[in-house]
């Protein structure tokens, strides 16, 4: 889907890969815009290789957005440095609106460009620092790859994984390096 707008995905498993050399590529939504954006039950194992400004799930989320029981197994592939890049969401860009997320898997791989790193973040990165939500949520979402050494609370989950709870803080930007 290149753009949403009070757009429901609902039950869908996407598989294949995605590249763009342009900005916001994400492996199911390029640009989640508007209110009431709901991606639930879905599974997304796209690969995803872009210039900058890539996703696994959304690209960019520049709306509200709901995302439930989503799990990301595929592969992004980076090329260009200094570009947001984020497991589910690439980058956010808007003051007003909100991002929940619940019960959710980042269980893919990123890699960067060299030399590198880019930012990255298994939900996502701010596009500017003034970008801030009005609500932001996160609710029993994990990740089983620590690209960027990211604080590690180890989970087992039924298969044996070890994964880790993704935990937002300040937003969903993590310094670079």
């Amino acid at each position: 889907f290149p753009e949403i707008s009070g757009a429901t995905i609902k039950n869908l498993t996407v598989t294949g890969s995605v590249t763009n050399t342009s900005n916001f590529t994400g492996g199911l939504v390029g640009d989640a815009m508007g209110n009431n954006n709901l991606i639930e039950n879905c599974v997304v194992n796209t690969d995803v290789t872009g210039d900058m400004r890539i996703g696994g799930v959304v690209g960019r989320l520049s709306g509200s957005l709901t995302i439930k029981d989503v799990v990301y197994g595929g592969t992004i592939t980076q090329k260009q440095t200094s570009y947001e890049t984020g497991g589910f969401i690439g980058c956010y860009n808007n003051t007003d609106k909100s991002l929940t997320m619940t019960n959710c898997l980042f269980k893919g791989t990123y890699s960067g460009p060299s030399p590198g790193p880019s930012p990255f973040h298994p939900i996502g990165m701010k596009y500017n620092t003034s970008s801030t939500f009005s609500t932001l949520s996160c609710t029993n979402c994990f990740y089983t790859a620590n690209p960027q050494n990211n604080p590690d609370a180890g989970v087992v989950i039924a298969d044996g994984t070890k994964v880790s709870q993704m935990s937002l803080g300040q937003g969903v930007s993590i310094p670079p390096g």
